[in-house]
């Protein structure tokens, strides 16, 4: 599977109420401190907005993304915590019931295991039901709930890809080549045009991300251009030549 944004995915399949019936209440990204060995606990909290009963899926699955803006949720990877991450297939909730539901992380007793490993939690109203009720377009909301464990003794390291111009925006393409996962604020000084930023954010090991940093007030030409990510405590940085 390939989409465009994590957080709230929006598939068209046969209805033409665009309403969610289901609302997630807890945080859509959960990140905990773990050692191996560990049994982790949370719980994801659900509200039926509908107006009547509401079968609720849910499936644990993996997450990968790249700078192009694809995001693959089945190819298992050596990071991938699918097979530990354990929560009820489905819960049925009554018309503005809020359901609780519990998710188990039984993290292996491994002490190779250092920095981040992390799955997902796709949570969506019952397709079939949602197929055998149709008239019409049928809108499935899909809500993706990460889960993280961060280990001691990881780092991150951020790889430059490449730099480009377009439209007056600055293209940033950079791969978390580390074991850690790091949130960076991108940003960059233009010589002779000041200094620009760009926006925070969540970078796994072995993905990469593009960072958009608005730049029309460039002069038109070349510019050397030193661009950073700062992760927080930590940062890198790389110099490019680029037209503007």
């Amino acid at each position: 599977m390939t989409l465009l944004q994590v957080g709230l995915s929006l598939f068209l399949i046969t209805s033409c109420s665009l309403q969610a019936k289901i609302i997630i209440m807890s945080n859509l990204v959960q990140e905990f401190d773990a050692k191996p060995g560990d049994l982790i606990k949370g719980v994801i909290k659900i509200r039926n907005e509908g107006p009547g009963i509401t079968e609720v899926e849910l499936l644990v699955e993996d997450l990968l993304y790249n700078y192009e803006g694809q995001f693959f949720y089945e190819n298992t990877h050596p990071r991938s915590i699918k097979s530990f991450l354990t929560v009820p297939k489905f819960i049925t909730l009554e018309p503005g019931q809020v359901g609780t539901v519990p998710f188990e992380i039984q993290v292996p007793d491994d002490e190779s295991m250092k920095g981040t490993y992390w799955g997902i939690i796709t949570i969506q109203e019952e397709p079939e039901k949602v197929r055998a009720e149709s008239r019409g377009f049928n809108l499935v909301v899909q809500y993706s709930l990460q889960v993280i464990l961060n280990f001691g003794g990881g780092k991150a390291e951020i790889e430059w890809i490449r730099a480009q111009v377009k439209d007056g925006v600055v293209m940033l393409d950079v791969e978390n080549t580390g074991t850690l996962i790091v949130q960076p604020m991108a940003w960059m000084e233009v010589e002779g045009g000041g200094r620009f930023k760009g926006g925070k954010r969540r970078l796994y090991p072995g993905c990469s991300l593009r960072f958009n940093i608005p730049a029309d007030e460039v002069p038109t030409g070349h510019h050397g251009v030193t661009a950073y990510m700062d992760g927080g405590g930590v940062w890198w940085k790389r110099e490019y030549s680029l037209e503007f």
